[in-house]
């Protein structure tokens, strides 16, 4: 019995190692495979009593790794479990054990007292070891963690009985001798090899089963948290786009139409005819700027993409109209590269239009000023847009049109994570600058500016 013992435990080897290459990332199979090694070696030198008479061969050796094989049979089960092994007291009180076991093999034979030496030295490790299959919670896992459980704790049950049954006995006999404690204790460890070997297989798989629905369930959930945030933006993005069709109808058609509404129901029937033909030029330039508006409104919204050389032409475009209608000079330069991919953000070029546009309307129609310059400049990481003139100034808490103009710009601006600067002093003149990053995009929530371009 004692050598098909030997042999079941070195097939347990083998079949321990083979779980073992193939769960590597496994917790706890590493520290099964190498007590089943361990268990394996001490029950084969067990057997070699009938041809060796070595004590320390085949008694004292065998019996320190059978208790190595505890202790590592207990480092896997704590590892599996996802617990921490507490081993410094077991090992504490299972050395001066071992080395009474073996005081009594060396120097006193004392056949009735090694028992209870050496068999407490196992229960040590097997118990808490017991105690952690025991307590496993998991879904899937609680049926193979008892069941292997159980059978550890037969194994200490049947260790219990033959330390016991062998005091009853009138004379104290060899490992091998055929005594009934004997062969109960080697066929137990018989059938505790072939269930534990089981048991672990049935918890690796069934580990893997728990590991691949926890982790199908967490790609889910992922997926299904994915889908919710991404309506949340599209929702976020035709709020946001619709926000900005309406500011920008009312920035810009609206301020025409109201202009045409204004000059159309103006006296009519006493005023001279030049005062008549200058209105009826008024309304037309109105209604082909309303026009060259919505055409520019329309394009951005079919086009979706921006780019820089007609955002740049239809900002020359409108400086030199507003100059020319006031009889001012105009100085524009752009220096720099111009970025010739297209803005992905049209919305956020069209916003920056209406800005510069107001910053240049101002500077014609209440300025007073003699001369107006616009300078843009492009550089690696940031624009720059700076409108001057050298008009009559003013002090920001009185500038007019406070409540709309200056406030439309600072808005659009920090939208766009940039910073907008206005310095005016009365009868020095005013410089608007606009610092953005690039590209340009407008952000969902306004964020502070991330450097830029003097």
């Amino acid at each position: 019995m004692a050598l098909v013992a030997g042999l079941v435990s070195v097939l347990q080897t083998l079949a321990f190692f083979v779980l073992w290459r193939f769960n590597r990332q496994m917790p706890g199979v590493g520290s099964w495979g190498w007590a089943a090694l361990f268990n394996g070696t001490g029950m084969v030198l067990l057997t070699l009593r009938a041809f060796v008479d070595s004590a320390v061969l085949t008694k004292i050796l065998p019996s320190f790794l059978n208790s190595v094989a505890a202790l590592l049979f207990y480092f896997g089960a704590a590892a599996f479990a996802g617990h921490r092994p507490r081993w410094q007291v077991p090992v504490a009180a299972a050395v001066p054990l071992f080395l009474g076991f073996v005081w009594f093999f060396l120097v006193q034979d004392q056949p009735r007292v090694r028992p209870f030496l050496i068999t407490p030295v196992f229960l040590l490790f097997i118990a808490p070891a017991t105690w952690h299959l025991l307590q496993e919670q998991r879904p899937g896992l609680r049926f193979s963690a008892r069941f292997t459980g159980v059978a550890v704790g037969v194994l200490s049950l049947l260790l219990f009985y033959r330390l016991v049954s062998l005091q009853f006995l009138p004379s104290t006999p060899g490992l091998l001798d055929p005594v009934g404690p004997h062969q109960t204790l080697f066929m137990g460890m018989v059938v505790f090899a072939l269930i534990w070997t089981f048991g672990t297989m049935l918890l690796i798989n069934q580990r893997q089963i728990l590991e691949v629905r926890q982790s199908s369930e967490a790609a889910l959930r992922a997926r299904e948290e994915a889908a919710a945030l991404q309506q949340e933006v599209l929702a976020e993005r035709a709020h946001r786009q619709r926000q900005l069709l309406v500011r920008d109808l009312h920035d810009g058609l609206g301020g025409i139409t109201a202009h045409l509404a204004l000059l159309s129901s103006g006296p009519d029937g006493g005023e001279a005819s030049t005062t008549r033909t200058g209105r009826i030029e008024d309304i037309q330039q109105l209604a082909q700027e309303g026009n060259r508006e919505l055409r520019l409104l329309m394009n951005t919204l079919e086009r979706g993409v921006t780019h820089w050389g007609d955002f740049l032409s239809e900002i020359r475009t409108h400086a030199d109209r507003v100059s020319a209608a006031h009889g001012l000079p105009l100085r524009w330069t752009v220096t720099g590269r111009v970025p010739s991919e297209p803005s992905e953000d049209a919305p956020a070029l069209l916003s920056l239009q209406r800005a510069v546009k107001e910053a240049l309307n101002n500077a014609a129609r209440h300025a007073h000023a003699s001369r107006i310059s616009a300078h843009i400049t492009f550089r690696s990481q940031g624009l720059g847009i700076l409108i001057r003139d050298d008009g009559r100034g003013f002090v920001s808490s009185t500038a007019p049109g406070r409540g709309r103009g200056l406030g439309n710009m600072h808005r659009r601006i920090e939208e766009m994570g940039g910073r907008c600067r206005i310095v005016s002093r009365p009868g020095t003149g005013t410089s608007v600058r606009f610092i953005l990053p690039l590209p340009v995009a407008l952000a969902t929530v306004p964020t502070p500016s991330r450097g830029g371009v003097a």
